[in-house]
């Protein structure tokens, strides 16, 4: 079973060269990593080339015709391997085992997508090391139609940070949203557990991503879920997400109690606060719907 990478990137520091010299030393190899790199600029495009290992493929995307959905979907409609692994230019694999765990999960019967458990950078602050446990645990699972009805939201959670999709379920499932300027990984993982296909976390795939995010930067993500959502009230309107931001303040303030790190709760408070002010506005008072 073969599969290839695509990361879509823009302005990338770093982060992407290590991580492209970790999927280099990866036990089970890649066919090919493609960089689909949005700049008008095409000396952009020769210059990420060169900084790059020989034999990564760059190419270019124009700035007009980037959605995350759209730059994802062009590289799935390029592929040729049986899988294929998306990743964003700031994730970096654990370890040498990373997509040898994904192909064992994705390649499971009816499972559509495989994505990994993330793991804060050392540099990232408490709530973030938190929140990164929260959303990724140490125990894999396997979503499925069921859990639409009994876990909401949670149900269609899927991260193209680092996922492993099945290239021919993919195309039989409908491919990504091209419109989809976020949450295009949730969209189709809504579409595949409709079809009857599975979600695959896999926690033994391991992969380092975190941001130290600013309240202003918290706000603004968090209306830019809520009007993705209002986008698609098919299913939005179906999985209701509040609840769940609710269990992730309960379960951070019992964690930093735990630990007497009472700055952090009240960090904590402060920012989930900051989340849902802008999840509402999102909601409520942005755009159409």
């Amino acid at each position: 079973m073969s599969f290839e990478v695509v990361i879509p990137a823009y302005k990338p520091d770093d982060k992407l060269e290590r991580c492209v010299g970790m999927l280099l030393r990866q036990k089970a190899k890649p066919y090919r990593i493609k960089i689909l790199l949005t700049t008008d600029d095409e000396t952009d495009v020769e210059d990420l080339a060169r900084r790059l290992s020989d034999g990564v493929i760059v190419e270019q995307v124009r700035k007009a015709d980037f959605t995350h959905g759209a730059a994802r979907q062009r590289g799935m409609d390029e592929a040729v391997s049986d899988y294929v692994l998306f990743m964003t230019q700031d994730a970096v694999p654990y370890d040498e085992d990373m997509t040898e765990a994904l192909i064992k999960a994705v390649s499971k019967p009816g499972a559509a997508v495989a994505y990994a458990r993330q793991i804060a950078y050392g540099n990232a602050d408490s709530i973030e090391k938190f929140t990164r446990r929260f959303n990724y645990p140490t125990k894999s699972r396997t979503q499925t139609k069921k859990d639409l009805e009994t876990v909401g939201v949670k149900a269609i959670f899927c991260s193209d940070t680092c996922a492993m999709y099945s290239r021919a379920l993919h195309r039989e499932i409908g491919g990504f949203d091209k419109s989809a300027n976020f949450n295009e990984d949730g969209i189709f993982a809504y579409n595949a557990l409709n079809a009857g296909y599975t979600v695959e976390y896999c926690a033994d795939a391991k992969v380092y991503h975190s941001h130290n995010m600013t309240l202003g930067a918290h706000f603004s993500r968090n209306c830019t879920i809520a009007l993705n959502q209002k986008a698609h009230p098919e299913i939005y309107k179906k999985l209701r997400s509040e609840s769940e931001g609710i269990r992730y303040i309960r379960t951070g303030v019992r964690f930093f109690a735990k630990k007497k790190k009472y700055r952090c709760i009240a960090k904590l408070i402060v920012t989930g606060a900051v989340r849902y002010a802008g999840y509402f506005c999102g909601k409520h008072f942005s755009g159409r719907g």
